[in-house]
């Protein structure tokens, strides 16, 4: 076990699978009591289900790490706002917060309903949003905190991805706010745009 983020608490939506799940299990490895946060949803972001948030938690304990296990959906403010509160109960502080949950959908602009449009962007840019709103207000009274939000480079382009595309973007433009309105407070925001083969984007 490292010691780099040893005393810290950290707390990683989507991180029952994939790249959350990797991102979680290092910080724990690292020092830092995470909070696992993910509904256990499919890849389009239906169904729920407790056993990949409590899954990671198992591994971090098996291997010396401190973690719980929290199964918000950060879709919806209680969800966020939860969560955070969830990292405070169980540790009595947040230093770091990475949202990496989200959901896909595809479909060619001409077959995409308001349905499956509204879905992604809630799944992935709103859950971005609560998550880090709430911790923003502990952020700003403690002076410090450390935001990262996942996204892709869909934005860009990306053929039948017109609300995962709007999504990515969405996030970048938060993320670089969120930078503007917290660094006075000694807190950072970065948009990380990572390759990996994952259920989502299987090889």
């Amino acid at each position: 076990m490292g010691t780099r983020l040893e005393g810290k608490v950290a707390v990683v939506t989507g991180a029952g699978r994939g790249i959350g799940r990797g991102i979680a299990r290092l910080l724990a490895e690292e020092g830092a009591s995470v909070v696992v946060n993910d509904k256990g949803s499919e890849v389009d972001g239906s169904g729920s289900s407790q056993e990949p948030a409590n899954s990671v938690v198992e591994e971090i304990k098996s291997s010396g790490g401190e973690a719980t296990a929290n199964y918000n959906d950060t879709s919806t403010m209680e969800g966020g706002e939860g969560l955070i509160q969830n990292a405070i109960d169980s540790y009595k502080k947040l230093d770091i917060l990475v949202n990496a949950a989200g959901s896909i959908k595809d479909r060619m602009i001409y077959q995409m309903s308001p349905q499956d449009f509204d879905s992604i962007v809630r799944n992935n840019s709103k859950s971005a949003f609560t998550t880090t709103k709430f911790a923003a207000i502990l952020f700003r009274q403690q002076r410090g905190g450390r935001i990262v939000n996942l996204t892709s480079d869909a934005g860009l382009g990306d053929v039948g991805r017109s609300n995962y595309a709007a999504a990515s973007e969405a996030i970048v433009g938060l993320t670089r706010t969120t930078a503007k309105d917290l660094g006075k407070y000694g807190v950072t925001a970065n948009a990380i745009s990572p390759m990996a083969e994952t259920r989502m984007f299987p090889g």
